[in-house]
């Protein structure tokens, strides 16, 4: 859509099961053919029981750090 390639942040949010990482996965090619890079983080993957605010807020930052390193935009 026009509005990620403009660089506006996007939020899916649906029930298991219902194709979400397949549509982060097509919406992130789509973009990459377009020259736009991003970065996919699955929620689900930072935890969410027994971990301190602290640590999820960490957890978020990190992998978007990761994500930005795969992509080469952090070295």
């Amino acid at each position: 859509p026009a509005w990620l390639r403009e660089g506006r942040l996007a939020y899916v949010l649906a029930p298991r099961q219902s194709g979400k990482s397949s549509l982060a996965s097509r919406t992130a090619a789509d973009l990459a053919r377009d020259g736009v890079r991003s970065v996919v983080i699955d929620l689900n993957s930072l935890g969410t029981k027994e971990v301190t605010v602290d640590q999820w807020c960490y957890s978020l930052a990190d992998a978007v750090v990761e994500g930005l390193r795969a992509i080469g935009v952090l070295s």
